[in-house]
């Protein structure tokens, strides 16, 4: 009975019975395939293992872990470091229940680890560097894992929801403000938050935090941190911010084609900006949305509604929710702030309840860097300045 209870309080707490261990089993098994890397590692250097398990997550088995290691050089790191890690997934539309249904392959994941560092890196290096980074490489390892377990319960997702998500990830500006922005859009969406309980908790096991330091971890912890930085935003500190930098949101304006005419004063160079950003995140979503709903050729060419007006309906429907506020920028950003308040709050809740959880004793991606993850990407170098589509 009192094994039962600790389980049944470790899945409210948002951590998976067996997820931690599993972590560590893992990244023990990467460690080890490390060995095999070649001396220098190549810049855009791609390198695949395949990694036999036997670890359970709750009642997730897995069995088999495809694990690809990338490089990409960068001279303006002075060491080695990850900027992203990801658990790939294949997923489809369902033309019967309108949602996007998980492929799940029974007992194997693919775990992608993005690395970056100087082009001189060695396999030494990387090897150091998973040493040295244990915690952090295993607590964004958890998180992945913990995607997994996620989409192997819950077996489909919210067609609209999965596409605001990914349009976050493929947006970068040159202006910080609202690359912090659109940071923390993608930091409270409810993919990523569902997981930071059990990154929170792998780094509790890392460093054996128990009830007496637990106010000290957690405070200190990134995540609460990060949760705590998002849950002070506010639209009005985040416009003020942007007027100390009009001279540089104007010529990336003018640069991108927004007419120099409607750049006069500074409310309209920050107005203008507000809604580039806007437009961007708007005509992400939509096409997104119409990129995960494609489900033949013809589709793509004249449109749902050729083959089914009901898909049509849900597809417009969506579109018109993205557009919105199209013609009350201020609105939606002041409804973001909301969000950042709202979801923020009940995440802090949730994760400072980990003081009531009993860490295992040890026998010893997200996106980790935003800014790298879209250098190395190239993202941001098609910033729109026209809604695609038009509410009607």
């Amino acid at each position: 009975m009192k094994d039962l209870i600790k389980k049944i309080l470790k899945e409210a707490l948002g951590v998976p019975e067996g997820i931690l261990e599993s972590t560590e089993k893992i990244f023990q098994s990467i460690t080890e395939e490390l060995n095999s890397l070649p001396k220098k590692v190549e810049n855009d250097g791609d390198y695949t293992f395949y990694i036999s398990t036997n670890i359970s997550i709750s009642d997730y088995v897995l069995k088999n872990i495809i694990l690809h290691l990338m490089f990409k050089a960068d001279n303006e790191k002075e060491r080695v470091d990850f900027y992203a890690m990801g658990y790939q997934n294949v997923s489809q539309f369902n033309n019967k229940t309108y949602r996007i249904v998980n492929v799940i392959t029974p007992e194997t994941i693919e775990v992608t680890i993005n690395l970056s560092g100087p082009e001189k890196t060695t396999k030494k290096d990387i090897k150091n560097y998973f040493k040295s980074d244990k915690s952090k490489l295993m607590s964004a390892l958890s998180h992945e894992l913990g995607h997994a377990y996620n989409l192997y319960k819950k077996g489909g997702s919210d067609v609209k929801s999965m596409a605001r998500y990914r349009a976050y990830t493929d947006l970068y500006f040159p202006i910080k403000e609202v690359n912090d922005f659109i940071y923390n859009l993608y930091y409270i969406h409810s993919v990523e938050n569902i997981v930071r309980p059990i990154e929170v908790a792998s780094e509790m096991k890392s460093g054996n935090i128990n009830k007496e330091n637990f106010y000290e971890f957690i405070t200190n912890n990134d995540t609460y941190k990060k949760l705590k930085k998002i849950n002070e935003f506010s639209y009005e500190n985040f416009r003020n911010e942007l007027f100390k930098n009009t001279k540089k949101i104007k010529s990336f304006l003018i640069r991108i084609g927004v007419e120099e005419s409607k750049l006069e004063t500074d409310e309209e160079i920050v107005d203008e900006l507000l809604k580039v950003v806007y437009v961007n995140l708007t005509n992400k979503s939509i096409s997104t949305t119409m990129n995960m709903m494609i489900t033949n050729p013809m589709e793509e060419l004249f449109g749902f509604g050729i083959i089914d007006i009901s898909k049509e309906e849900m597809f417009t429907k969506i579109a018109r929710s993205f557009a919105k506020y199209h013609n009350d920028v201020e609105k939606f950003f002041k409804m973001e702030a909301k969000n950042f308040k709202y979801y923020s709050t009940k995440m802090l809740k949730k994760i400072s309840k980990l003081y009531a959880y009993e860490i295992p004793k040890s026998k010893k991606q997200s996106i980790n860097d935003w800014d790298s993850f879209h250098k190395m990407n190239k993202t941001g170098e098609q910033i729109e300045t026209k809604l695609r589509y038009s509410k009607k």
